[in-house]
């Protein structure tokens, strides 16, 4: 019974530090972040592509609060973005190989959310909702991407 309860805390405690990590940059106490920024470090994301547009897109599987509403978190650049190929790159490198990536985007706590049904843009969120009028992403554009390992 006592290895079963150590083997439930080893995976309890793997899924914790494995998971994510991030934090933001209001005022820039956070060194190398910039200001009215945030990051997040992600070991595991999914990632995809939407047809229409060609959006390349990240979904790290957070939840996050505004407006009184929970939107699940997506990391987007846009097939115009001049940074397009090597942010994809970098992403799909890092899935293939396992390493955790640390994304930079902009802080929609300190910054103007927009309307996603209206368009993304590079600089700021966007919130959208489903055919019911639900809450569904916030989108949010990579201002950043690195490997860590």
């Amino acid at each position: 019974m006592d290895k079963i309860r150590i083997i439930f805390v080893v995976l309890f405690l793997s899924v914790i530090f494995s998971h994510a990590e991030g934090g933001c940059s209001g005022n820039g106490q956070i060194s190398g972040i910039p200001i009215q920024s945030c990051y997040e470090r992600q070991s595991s994301f999914y990632m995809g592509i939407q047809a229409g547009d060609g959006m390349f897109f990240i979904d790290p599987g957070k939840s996050v609060q505004y407006g009184g509403k929970t939107y699940w978190l997506r990391f987007f650049v846009t097939s115009a973005s001049r940074a397009y190929n090597q942010i994809q790159a970098l992403a799909q490198t890092g899935y293939a190989t396992r390493s955790p990536v640390e994304i930079i985007y902009p802080n929609y706590a300190t910054t103007t959310v927009t309307n996603a049904n209206a368009g993304l843009n590079d600089a700021n969120c966007s919130t959208n909702t489903d055919n019911a009028g639900n809450a569904a992403y916030m989108y949010c554009p990579i201002q950043a991407l690195s490997i860590l390992e």
